[in-house]
């Protein structure tokens, strides 16, 4: 059963990302985070939304450092490839 939508209060929704993106789980909590803030129900108090944006920041966070150790690693294995000696 899904929840009741009332179309007079209806905003545009975010853009709906790729297959892919949408397996990330910071990209999943982005756009829940980013539907709270646009609907802003009435239920949804400022601690929520400190809560909600503490724990993007920090998964955020995870994810860039993430994305910094997988560069690393490859530019590691490029130089280390590129610098063999081809016999």
């Amino acid at each position: 059963m899904g929840y009741p939508v009332r179309s007079s209060t209806r905003k545009p929704s975010p853009e709906i990302p790729t297959e892919t993106e949408s397996l990330s789980p910071v990209t999943l909590l982005k756009e829940l985070f980013d539907l709270l803030e646009s609907y802003a129900p009435t239920w949804y108090t400022e601690e929520h939304h400190d809560r909600a944006a503490a724990v993007l920041l920090r998964s955020t966070e995870y994810h860039l450092r993430a994305v910094e150790a997988r560069q690393e690693t490859r530019a590691h294995r490029t130089h280390c490839v590129s610098g063999r000696k081809h016999s």
